[in-house]
Parts: C-alpha cells; sequence; structure tokens
C-alpha cells in the first residue's frame, strides 16, 4: 500500500487562482536577496581599503553572514507559519534597510562586522518566509522552486556586474549598497499592500480530517535530515565558487579585480541557465535523481577546468558548474515542502539553516586555507565536496523510494 496521499493532498483550500501580489513578494525577496548574497564577496576589495582590514578579515565578515544565515530560518520561518508571513518578511526587509544604509555610513571594522549579523538575521526572516508563500499559494509548489532559483540567481547576477562597472567608472562603491536599500525599502512598502494566503497549519477542514491520517505514517525524518547534510555539503561546495572564483583568476590566471569580479557574474548567469533547465525538467526527472546527477556533473566539469589550466575552459566549467549546482537549493526546499507540508516555513527554514550553516563552515575552513596555502587547494577541496553530495543524493533517493514504496 503506498503512503503517497498524505503528502500530495495538502493545501486543499488553496486551489484556486493564487494571490498574485502574494506570489510576486516570493520572487522579488528572492531577487534582492541574490544580489545581496553576493554583495559582500563582490566589494571585498573596496571593504579591505575603506576598513584596513586583510584578506583573513573580509572571511570572518562572511562567515558571521553565513552563520547567522543559518542559525535562525527554522526559528523565524515556525514563527511565519503562527503569525503570518507578512510580519516576519516586513521585520527581515526592515533590517536589510539596516545594513546597507548604515555600511556605507561606518569605517569601525567591529561595527561592519555587527551590521553583517543582523543582514544574516534578515535573511533567516524573509527566506523560509518567502518560500513558503508558494506553498501556501499552490496544491504543488514543487514546480514553481525553479523559478525560486531563477529569480535568486538573476538578482546576484547584478551585483557582480553592477560592482564591475563602479570600479571601471570610479565610482564609489557605497553607491551598489545605498541602490539595493532603497530597493528594499520599495519592497517593504509593497508587502503591507499585499493579502498573503493562508498558511497550511491555519487551513481547518480538509486539515481536520487528515491530521489523524498523517499522525499514523512514518515520519519521514531520516529523509529530512539526509536532504539536510546533502544542503551542507553542496553549501560548502558552492560558497567556495561564489566567493573565491574571483581569487582564483587573480592569482592563477593575473586577471585584474574588475575582470575577476565579472567572472562571478558568469557563475551566477549559469545559475539562471540551470533555473531555466529546471523549469523544462520540472516533472520529467524525479527531484531525487536531480540530486544526483547535478553535482556529479558539476564535479567533472569542474576538474576538467582546474586540470586543463585554460583560463577560458576554466570559465566555462565555471558557467556549467553554475548550471547543475544552483539549483540544488531549490530542489531541496521543493522536496522538504513535499515531505512536511504542515509547517512548510519551519521545513524550508531547516533548508535555509542547512545551507547557511555550509556557507559559514564554507568560509570558515577556506578563510584559514587561503591564509597558509594557495586557491587551487581550496578548489581541490570543493571538488571533494562535490563528490559526497552527490553520493548523499544516492541515499536519500533510496529512502524516498522506501518511504514511498
Amino acid at each position: 500500500m503506498q503512503n503517497t496521499n498524505v503528502y500530495t493532498q495538502h493545501n486543499t483550500e488553496n486551489q484556486n487562482k493564487p494571490n498574485i501580489r502574494a506570489v510576486a513578494v516570493v520572487y522579488i525577496c528572492m531577487f534582492l536577496e541574490g544580489a545581496g548574497s553576493i554583495l559582500i564577496a563582490s566589494t571585498k576589495a573596496s571593504l579591505m581599503e575603506h576598513f584596513g582590514i586583510g584578506i583573513a578579515s573580509i572571511g570572518m565578515v562572511l562567515t558571521v553572514y553565513s552563520l547567522f544565515c543559518g542559525l535562525f530560518p527554522m526559528l523565524f520561518g515556525g514563527l511565519s507559519d503562527k503569525y503570518g508571513r507578512k510580519i516576519i518578511i516586513s521585520l527581515g526587509l526592515v533590517l536589510f534597510i539596516i545594513f546597507y544604509f548604515l555600511v556605507p555610513l561606518t569605517n569601525i571594522f567591529s561595527v561592519l562586522v555587527l551590521l553583517t549579523a543582523v543582514l544574516g538575521i534578515g535573511y533567516c526572516c524573509v527566506d523560509p518566509s518567502a518560500q513558503a508563500i508558494l506553498f501556501d499559494s499552490y496544491k504543488d509548489a514543487t514546480p514553481k522552486m525553479p523559478l525560486v532559483q531563477l529569480a535568486f540567481a538573476s538578482g546576484a547576477v547584478t551585483a557582480p556586474i553592477l560592482i564591475g562597472a563602479i570600479y571601471d567608472y570610479n565610482v564609489s562603491w557605497k553607491t551598489a549598497y545605498i541602490f539595493y536599500g532603497t530597493a528594499f525599502i520599495l519592497l517593504l512598502i509593497f508587502v503591507q499592500t499585499v493579502t498573503f494566503p493562508k498558511t497550511a497549519n491555519k487551513n481547518t477542514d480538509a486539515e481536520s480530517s487528515r491530521t489523524s491520517a498523517f499522525s499514523a505514517e512514518p515520519k519521514p525524518l531520516r529523509e529530512g535530515l539526509g536532504i539536510c547534510i546533502f544542503m551542507i555539503c553542496s553549501s560548502l561546495a558552492t560558497g567556495i565558487l561564489s566567493r573565491w572564483a574571483d581569487v582564483y583568476m587573480t592569482e592563477v590566471f593575473n586577471y585584474s579585480n574588475s575582470s575577476a569580479v565579472k567572472i562571478l557574474g558568469i557563475y551566477q548567469i549559469g545559475c539562471i541557465a540551470g533555473a531555466v533547465m529546471n523549469l523544462y525538467l520540472s516533472g520529467k526527472i524525479h527531484v531525487t535523481k536531480l540530486l544526483i546527477i547535478y553535482p556529479f556533473a558539476a564535479f567533472f566539469t569542474m576538474l576538467g577546468g582546474i586540470i586543463i589550466g585554460s583560463s577560458f575552459i576554466f570559465t566555462i566549467a565555471l558557467f556549467i558548474t553554475g548550471t547543475v549546482s544552483g539549483t540544488l537549493f531549490s530542489l531541496s526546499v521543493g522536496l522538504m515542502g513535499q515531505l512536511f507540508w504542515k509547517n512548510t516555513g519551519a521545513a524550508t527554514g531547516f533548508i535555509s539553516s542547512s545551507s547557511g550553516i555550509g556557507l559559514a563552515l564554507s568560509s570558515a575552513i577556506t578563510g584559514k586555507m587561503i591564509e597558509v596555502t594557495n586557491v587551487v587547494n581550496v578548489f581541490i577541496l570543493m571538488l571533494v565536496l562535490t563528490a559526497v553530495s552527490g553520493f548523499t543524493g544516492l541515499i536519500i533517493r533510496r529512502m524516498y523510494l522506501k518511504l514511498f514504496k
């Protein structure tokens, strides 16, 4: 007897046409989050000069950001399940605004670290709460998750392009922070005008009729834990790519600062291509198969890019790796939302926490490595982590098939 019914009958009260304005909030949040996720890394040369710090201190800033991104998503996602999406998203947007407007006004490093922690907490508020809106709005939100990655990656592309243009035209780096801060103010105003759908655990009719059925079903805790381990490993690997690809280009291929920063945009464009590819593959290849295929594709692509030793080949490898690895987060969120449909805010928050932990470990480990070894060894570590992700994906698929046999 199959036990898929409890996972496929959720959100039956929200099968009508979704609130387009609420769904728009999701994608706008993801777009601006994507820009913010890469902004510190893109401006690290300017931050080092402005605050009078070295590369190790920038590594610490990135670690603090990733650590706080990983600490509280489950907490704030759960609060959005209980108290509603709007209030938690609004809180996060206010914290974003504080970060973007205060960083250009200070030259004290400890204040920068504090503001980076504020930025991380803002992420914890916005990310799981916004993504959970999709599960509130659609009977099956999994096919919508590639669009989340598309929005996030599109936003992440704008930061390197903007910073590259700033360096080219000798405009202050502070302009980028003020620009994104203003965008978050406009988004905060828009959010206040939107009526959001009810959260899943506030639905009453079909919800009450299936609560006893759910309690009789085996809880997918092992599967959830496997997905989180997968997310930590893959985030460790992608963290290396997004934070050290420009350093690789400067140290190995003698690229200029401006040209190297633009390479980060190549990776993010790959992520956009991957999101588009996922839209096509959605429903054709099961998500658990993609959790196996994508990491191994990234492994062999980057291995070739490193071994051949050509800047052009490495750039192509970076693009292809972005294509296959950039969607792993949204795939994991979609799978968790399917397994834990009753508390989607907390479930998506759990994935965000895992991702944040992986990114924090990535910054901490590689920040120390870069001081004592070269950037090539850092990328070798990335290859190992990518392979581990692929083998973890194999285990997740086996557990998933047993759960639904």
